[in-house]
């Protein structure tokens, strides 16, 4: 862009030109450390996908993660080589989430542990506080045995 003497905001317009109203265009300043062009399809020729809305979710937003996952042959937990896409959620209806036939209940999570606690018990809300434990502690490096974690729980 520099070589070329272009602004976001003249890219951003002939794009605009081009797509008419199909598109739209939301950049930041050129004078920004990294330059970013966010474009979004306003009209699909496609059927419009349906968005049903889960009481006291206030927002989802999309997130890629690591999953662990069950080794038949070995019989233990590992990390998967693939990343898989999540949905994170701003607000909690934990029971609500679990009964949407397109979410996977066995494996949703919620770390609202009063909400665990009373749609899954005791054992649930016991191991959602040693994985939120577990995290908290790991975020700087740190090692706890899981032994003493989970005596603590």
């Amino acid at each position: 862009m520099v070589d070329k003497r272009l602004s976001m905001a003249e890219i951003a317009e002939k794009i605009k030109h081009e797509f008419d109203d199909d598109l739209s265009c939301i950049f930041n300043d050129d004078n920004a450390d990294k330059l970013i062009l966010r474009i979004r399809i306003k009209n699909d020729d496609e059927a419009p996908k349906q968005h049903e809305s889960v009481p006291d979710i206030n927002k989802v937003f999309i997130k890629e993660g690591e999953v662990n996952k069950f080794d038949e042959k070995d019989g233990f937990t590992q990390k998967a080589k693939n990343k898989e896409w999540m949905l994170d959620t701003e607000g909690v209806n934990l029971l609500a989430v679990m009964c949407h036939e397109d979410v996977d209940a066995t494996r949703t999570t919620s770390n609202h542990l009063i909400e665990v606690i009373e749609v899954l018990g005791i054992e649930a809300v016991r191991r959602s506080l040693l994985d939120e434990l577990r995290v908290v502690i790991s975020f700087d490096g740190s090692y706890v045995n899981y032994r003493h974690l989970a005596i603590l729980c």
